[in-house]
């Protein structure tokens, strides 16, 4: 199951005991279910969530960020 923890900068994280990842985005979220469904993001890519709920990609190896899946 997941756990909520903190970050030392005081930001929530998730913990996903039974696939050992973590995320920024709450899974209880309808958004975040579908796209945690989808499996870990490639290589140099995080998740990220805007205070609205809106889930968005971050590139660090090109530093772009990008509304759609990069998985998809």
């Amino acid at each position: 199951g997941w756990e909520e923890r903190r970050a030392p900068d005081g930001r929530r994280y998730f913990v996903d005991h039974r696939t050992k990842t973590t995320t920024w985005v709450d899974p209880r979220l309808p958004a975040a279910a579908a796209v945690h469904a989808r499996g870990p993001l490639p290589d140099g890519w995080e998740l990220w969530v805007t205070p609205s709920g809106r889930v968005y990609f971050v590139d660090h190896d090109t530093e772009t960020t990008t509304w759609d899946d990069p998985r998809i």
